[in-house]
């Protein structure tokens, strides 16, 4: 399972990356959780899945806003594989 949970995560941070996010989501991810990494652990620990940047902070307190976050949730659940429901 820890393998599948690696992929996973080393695939995130590849996709944060490609997008040229990652330094914004980490900035906001540390800020809003108050911790000072983001790693396998936090990613462990914050069960991490297509639906993580959903969960990793409040978009709206962002200085990209909440449109921007969500085009690059959407963007990630797509990756995985997830179709997106609309409500």
């Amino acid at each position: 399972m820890a393998k599948v949970t690696d992929t996973l995560y080393d695939s995130f941070v590849s996709f944060l990356k490609e997008l040229g996010c990652e330094r914004q989501f980490r900035n906001n991810f540390y800020s809003y959780n108050r911790c000072t990494a983001f790693c396998r652990d936090i990613w462990d620990i914050m069960c991490g899945d297509e639906y993580f940047i959903n969960r990793a902070f409040c978009w709206e307190e962002t200085e990209q806003g909440k449109e921007y976050w969500k085009s690059i949730s959407e963007s990630w659940e797509k990756r995985c594989g997830t179709p997106i429901q609309r409500v």
